[in-house]
């Protein structure tokens, strides 16, 4: 599961402000002046905001746990069957796609080592150039025709 620094952030800011912060308290006397006194939290206390925190991190998890478990569950077969067919679909072009590029690169070593000239090592990579812009080309839109992977909705 990715998880996110922003939570994490959330929860340790949090319990700073409720287990090292002071609290300011405002007290008014009979004289009618204002004194402030400054209340520090107990040690290994936690304060009730804290407290929530917690409790409700546990309870979104519990129901992230119990909806990944639903979610699993409402997969029927044939969108298992269309997802596998599609992922067998894009290992084939894949594949097409590395063995075109391992030919263009067998292709390149070969002519450079029947000439190994200036000239003749440019021309081998042009061709190699020409022949990646071209199983790019072809897997670009095998991809394309393919269409967008099967959802459940």
């Amino acid at each position: 599961m990715k998880r996110s620094i922003r939570p994490v952030a959330v929860i340790v800011a949090v319990a700073t402000i409720g287990l090292f912060g002071a609290s300011p308290v405002l007290a008014e006397d009979a004289s009618g002046t204002t004194a402030t006194t400054v209340v520090s939290p107990k040690a290994g206390s936690r304060g009730a905001a804290t407290k929530a925190v917690v409790a409700a991190i546990r309870e979104y998890r519990a129901a992230l746990k119990e909806y990944v478990k639903t979610a699993k569950k409402g997969a029927t077969p044939e969108f298992k069957a269309a997802v596998k067919a599609y992922a067998e679909a894009r290992r084939t072009i894949e594949v097409a796609y590395r063995d075109a590029v391992k030919s263009a690169i067998g292709a390149r070593k070969a002519a450079i080592q029947a000439d190994s000239s200036k000239a003749a090592r440019q021309a081998a990579q042009v061709a190699f150039t020409d022949a990646v812009s071209a199983a790019q080309s072809v897997r670009t839109q095998a991809i394309a025709d393919l269409g967008n992977p099967p959802s459940k909705s």
